[in-house]
């Protein structure tokens, strides 16, 4: 190859590599602003996520008080949602399954999180979660692809997805999953 054919390639994939770049963090705009305007609520966020690692009926719901407190500083917070959605699908699992209605929250809480910013994974993975309690398997898996297309990294929204192709009685797929999470 010529010189000039390299550095012609060299300065496609470098042009390449900047449009990337720039598509990324216009894609992350919205949630620096959440944070740098909001400092309060991403403070609250933070707190009921260090809530959420202890995964008792208490716990739970001093989180999602927590993430409530966080929307009423900013209430457009995709992630103060998304925690919402995941305080009402836990706690449906702490309580053994018996209100329905928490599940309904779970979801309005995850649709609510990715009206805020559709361009996050969490709320995708929260409304996937919910989904499957429902055993809306074909909405559950869409969500969770979405999740992981928009965050091919996030671990916890993989296992998610591997377990609802689990329920859709697609093992193998899931298996996959489980050993990429």
């Amino acid at each position: 190859i010529s010189d000039g054919l390299l550095s012609s390639h060299r300065k496609a994939l470098a042009d390449v590599v900047k449009d990337r770049i720039l598509v990324e963090l216009k894609r992350n705009e919205g949630a620096l602003s959440d944070y740098a305007f909001h400092p309060d609520a991403y403070q609250r966020y933070l707190f009921g996520v260090q809530q959420m690692s202890r995964l008792t009926l208490p716990s739970v719901r001093s989180a999602r008080k927590t993430f409530r407190e966080a929307l009423n500083h900013n209430t457009d917070f995709s992630h103060a949602f998304s925690g919402l959605a995941k305080t009402y699908s836990i706690e449906w699992v702490l309580t053994a399954r018996g209100d329905p209605e928490l599940l309904r929250r779970a979801e309005e809480s995850a649709r609510s999180a990715i009206q805020s910013n559709p361009d996050i994974a969490y709320g995708y993975k929260e409304l996937g979660m919910a989904k499957l309690y429902l055993g809306a398997l074909d909405e559950s898996l869409e969500a969770l692809a979405r999740a992981e297309e928009l965050s091919p990294h996030y671990a916890d929204a993989i296992y998610s997805y591997a377990d609802a192709l689990i329920h859709a009685s697609r093992p193998m797929e899931g298996l996959e999953k489980i050993e990429r999470a």
